[in-house]
C-alpha cells in the first residue's frame, strides 16, 4: 500500500470548518519508531532453515524468528512489506525464498544465510500474461519452478531471479480451473487456498504430482520423467458436495509424498472451504491409485486446515472455524490430532488391526486409520498451517502466529513455545516507561520500553486470545491494565511491565462477562457501557476501583434501545456515542451508585448552520472509530467517513441538559478508500486527529473553528494515539512511532 498523499488546509467559519489550499504546515517530526510488524497470522506454511523459521504475513511484514530455544523463540526482524504474500518457496540452493503474490509480481528475499542481520522483499522480472499470476505450484531444489494456467503447465528456470527463464509450456487439455473459483481475499490462501494453491500439487522430492482436472472432477496422478516431462499415469474420480443452487465443491489434495496421498472432502459448498473427512490413497503405483483409508474428524465445528506427513503417523491441524474469518470466539480450541497409519480399524468396528497398503480392498467402505491421540489447545487458537521438520512441528496460528510442537513421541504431542508473528497494530495504553499497544488478531499486547523515546524496544508480550473491541479503548489504573474484548473486559497485572499476566475480568451482577464493552475511569471509578447479549439490555456499569486488580461492581442501570455506546469521561460527565452513531447521551455522575441521564440526542440527521448533517457514523471493518475527545464544554466526536462528509462533529455540551451539534471539520481535498477519520484525541488547546494515513494538529483555542498547526504523514493507523510530555505516541498498523509536537 503506497503511502498516502496530503495536502494543506486552512480552516475557517464557526459553523462548519472547510479545507483549502494553503501554505504547507509544519510536519511533526519523527522522534523513534519501534516495528511490531503488520500482516495476517496463519497465512503460508512456515519455513525453517537452520536455527530460524520464517513465517509469511499475508498482508505485510514476514517474520523471522529465531527457535534455538524452542521454548522460548524471539523474534529476529520483520521485513518490511506491503506486499499479499501467502506461501513461502525456498530455495537454499542459491541462498534464497521466493514469496507469492497475489496482486503483482512474484516476490524473492536473497540472503538466506544473513536474514538476520540484512534482506528485504522486492519482485522479480515476471510475464504474467504468460505464466499467471504469481504463485508456483511447486519449487524443486535444482530451481525449476511450476505455474499452473488454464489449460498448460509452465515450466521457469527460477535460478536467477533477475532473468526468470521459460523452459517449457506443458499442454493438459484438461487442466481448467474454471470450476475452482478464486476467492476474493487471497492473503488468506495458507487457509483457503486459492486456485494457484491447490490445482497443482508435488511430492517433497517433485517426482509425483496431483492435478485437478475437467473443473475439479476428477484428481490425475502425474510422473515426472523429467523436469519437463510429465506423464499421467492414472487417475480417480474427485469427491464432491453441491447445493440447491447448483453449485458444486470439490475435493482439495492436502497432502502428497511418493507413497500416499490425503484428499480432503468438502462440508459444503461455501467459499470458506470447510473439511471434516479424508480419504488416503496409495500412490507407490501411480498408475493404480488406490485408496486405503477414511478419517471423519472431530464434530460439525471441524475445519481441517492442513496435514503433516510422517512415515506412520499424519498431524492434522483442526482450526475450528472458517479460514480468515476475522475473530475467533473466546471458546474456540484449535485440535491437532494424530493418526497411526499402521492402525486402521475396519469398518463399523471400534477395535484396531494392522494394516497393509498392498492388501487392502479398494472397493466398498474402507478402514479408518486409528487416532492416536488428540491435542486440544487450552486457549483461543485458529491453527493453520504446518510444518514437520524432524521431530518439531511448526503450527501457524491465525489468532497468534508461530508454535512449537515436540512430535519425536507422536502420542505424547507436547507444546514447546510460541511467539506473535506480524499482526496489526490498534490499540495503546501508556504508563510509566511503558506503551502496551495492542494487535488486532487475537489481541495480542505488544510491552515496549518507552524510557528513551528515540529507541523504544519491545520487552514483552501478553496474549490471551481474545480479540479486543474495535471500538473502544485501553484504560488502567495503578498496576491494573483493562482490556475491553468482544467477550469481556479483562483486568491485566502491569506490575511487571514485561510480563503482564491476567488477574480476573470486569463481571456483571449475575457473573458473566460484559458483551462488547467500553470504558472510561476516574481515580475511584470505572464507567462500562456493556452492548446487548441475548435477553440481556445494554447496560452502563460503576466498579469500585478500590482495589485495581479487584473491581468491584456498584451500580448498573438499564440503556433502553442501546446498542453499545463509546464513553467519554469529563469530570462529572459522562459522554456516550452509540454504536454506528444517531444516538448521543450525556451522564451526570455525581453519585455514581446512581448515574442520571441528563440529555439523549437520538436522531438520524441534524442541522449544523443549514446543511443537514447525518449522525450516522462509520464502524465498518476494523475502525477503532469513531474517536471521542472533550475540551471546554466542547464534545469532537470522529465520523469515521470519508470527504467529501465531515470527519468531525462538534458539539456544545456545557450545559449538562443539552447536547447541540454546533460545528464539524471537513477535509474536502482527500478521495480515496485510505482516506478517511479514525480517531481525535485533545491535549490542552491542541485537538489531534487521526486520519487512517496522517496525523494532523489543530489549535481549538477557537472551539467552532479549529486552525490546523501541523500534519505528519505515515503509514496506517487506526487511533490516533496517546500525548505525554510533548510527545504523540501512535499505534500505527506495523508499530509504535514517536512524534514530537508543535
Amino acid at each position: 500500500m503506497p503511502a498516502a498523499l496530503w495536502v494543506a488546509a486552512a480552516w475557517v467559519a464557526s459553523a462548519w470548518v472547510a479545507s483549502a489550499w494553503g501554505a504547507e504546515p509544519p510536519r511533526l517530526e519523527q522522534v523513534g519508531l519501534c516495528y511490531t510488524g503488520f500482516g495476517v497470522p496463519g497465512s503460508g506454511r512456515p519455513f525453517a532453515f537452520g536455527n530460524h523459521v520464517l513465517v509469511n504475513a499475508g498482508e505485510g511484514y514476514p517474520t523471522l524468528i529465531d527457535v534455538s530455544d524452542k521454548r522460548a523463540p524471539r523474534i529476529v526482524r520483520y521485513l518490511p512489506s506491503w506486499h499479499f504474500t501467502s506461501i513461502i518457496y525456498p530455495l537454499p540452493a542459491r541462498d534464497l525464498v521466493y514469496l507469492s503474490s497475489s496482486r503483482g509480481r512474484l516476490i524473492v528475499v536473497k540472503g538466506l544465510s544473513t536474514l538476520a542481520e540484512k534482506g528485504d522483499l522486492r519482485e522479480i522480472p515476471w510475464d504474467g500474461a504468460k505464466w499467471g499470476r504469481s504463485f508456483l505450484a511447486g519449487l524443486r531444489a535444482d530451481g525449476i519452478g511450476y505455474t499452473a494456467t488454464t489449460k498448460e503447465i509452465v515450466a521457469l528456470d527460477l535460478n536467477d531471479p533477475e532473468r526468470p527463464l521459460e523452459l517449457a509450456r506443458i499442454p493438459v487439455t484438461r487442466l481448467k480451473g474454471e470450476g475452482m473459483p478464486t476467492l476474493p481475499e487471497d492473503h488468506a490462501v495458507g487457509t483457503t487456498l486459492v486456485r494457484e494453491g491447490y490445482q497443482l500439487t508435488f511430492c517433497p522430492d517433485h517426482s509425483l504430482s496431483a492435478a485437478l482436472l475437467d473443473g475439479g472432477r476428477r484428481v490425475a496422478i502425474l510422473q515426472w520423467k523429467t523436469p519437463t516431462e510429465p506423464v499421467v499415469r492414472g487417475e480417480f474420480a474427485n469427491v464432491e458436495v453441491s447445493d440447491k443452487a447448483g453449485a458444486t465443491a470439490y475435493g482439495r489434495v492436502l497432502a502428497l509424498d511418493s507413497a500416499r496421498l490425503v484428499l480432503g472432502h468438502p462440508a459444503s459448498t461455501s467459499r470458506y472451504w470447510q473439511c471434516r473427512k479424508l480419504t488416503f490413497y496409495d500412490v507407490r503405483d501411480p498408475t493404480k491409485p488406490k485408496r486405503f483409508a477414511e478419517a471423519t474428524l472431530g464434530d460439525a465445528g471441524t475445519h481441517i486446515r492442513d496435514i503433516a506427513l510422517a512415515v506412520r503417523y499424519v498431524f492434522v491441524a483442526d482450526g475450528r472455524n472458517i479460514a480468515s474469518g476475522h475473530c475467533v470466539s473466546r471458546s474456540q480450541r484449535s485440535r491437532l490430532y494424530v493418526l497411526d497409519l499402521e492402525q486402521l480399524v475396519p469398518p463399523g468396528e471400534k477395535g484396531k488391526g494392522k494394516g497393509d497398503l498392498t492388501t487392502l480392498d479398494a472397493e466398498g467402505p474402507p478402514p479408518s486409520p486409528r487416532v492416536a491421540a488428540t491435542f486440544e489447545d487450552p486457549m483461543p487458537t485458529e491453527y493453520s498451517q504446518l510444518n514437520l521438520v524432524g521431530d518439531t512441528l511448526y503450527v501457524n496460528d491465525y489468532n497468534f502466529g508461530l508454535w512449537l510442537f515436540d512430535v519425536s513421541v507422536p502420542l505424547k504431542t507436547l507444546k514447546l513455545g510460541g511467539v506473535p508473528v506480524s499482526a496489526e497494530g490498534h490499540w495503546l495504553y501508556l504508563k510509566g516507561d511503558h506503551a502496551f499497544m495492542g494487535h488486532t488478531f487475537g489481541g495480542t499486547i505488544h510491552v515496549i520500553a518507552v524510557a528513551d523515546p528515540a529507541k523504544p524496544r519491545t520487552v514483552g508480550y501478553y496474549w490471551d486470545g481474545q480479540w479486543l473491541n474495535y471500538k473502544a479503548k485501553i484504560r488502567g489504573k495503578g498496576d491494573a491494565m483493562y482490556l475491553p474484548q468482544e467477550d469481556g473486559l479483562a483486568v491485566v497485572d502491569i506490575s511487571e511491565p514485561a510480563r503482564p499476566k491476567r488477574a480476573g475480568e470486569f463481571l456483571d451482577g449475575e457473573g458473566k462477562p460484559l458483551g462488547a464493552p467500553c470504558l472510561d475511569v476516574s481515580e475511584a471509578h470505572a464507567f462500562v457501557v456493556a452492548a446487548p447479549r441475548g435477553k440481556t439490555p445494554c447496560r452502563l456499569l460503576v466498579y469500585d476501583l478500590g482495589q485495581p486488580l479487584k473491581p468491584s461492581l456498584l451500580s448498573a442501570m438499564e440503556l433502553k434501545d442501546g446498542k453499545g455506546f463509546r464513553v467519554l469521561l469529563a469530570g462529572k460527565m459522562l459522554y456516550l456515542v452509540g454504536y454506528t452513531g444517531k444516538r448521543i447521551m450525556a451522564a451526570d455522575l455525581s453519585d455514581p451508585r446512581q448515574p442520571r441521564i441528563t440529555a439523549d440526542l437520538h436522531a438520524e440527521a441534524v442541522d449544523i448552520a443549514g446543511r443537514k448533517e447525518t449522525l450516522a457514523l462509520k464502524d465498518g471493518g476494523g475502525n477503532g472509530v469513531p474517536g471521542m475527545a472533550f475540551s471546554r464544554g466542547y464534545l469532537y466526536v470522529s465520523t469515521g467517513r470519508e470527504a467529501p462528509g465531515p470527519y468531525v462533529l462538534i458539539f456544545d455540551v456545557r450545559e449538562p441538559t443539552a447536547i447541540r451539534p454546533v460545528a464539524t471539520l471537513d477535509v474536502t481535498d482527500r478521495r480515496g478508500w485510505q482516506y478517511f477519520a479514525c480517531d481525535v484525541v485533545v491535549e490542552g488547546n491542541r485537538l489531534i486527529l487521526g486520519d487512517y494515513g496522517c496525523e494532523e494538529v489543530y489549535d481549538i483555542t477557537g472551539p467552532t473553528a479549529p486552525k490546523r498547526l501541523a500534519h505528519y504523514r505515515r503509514a496506517y493507523a487506526w487511533q490516533a494515539g496517546a500525548v505525554r510530555d510533548g510527545l504523540l505516541y501512535v499505534p500505527k498498523l506495523d508499530g509504535l512511532e514517536v512524534l514530537r509536537l508543535p
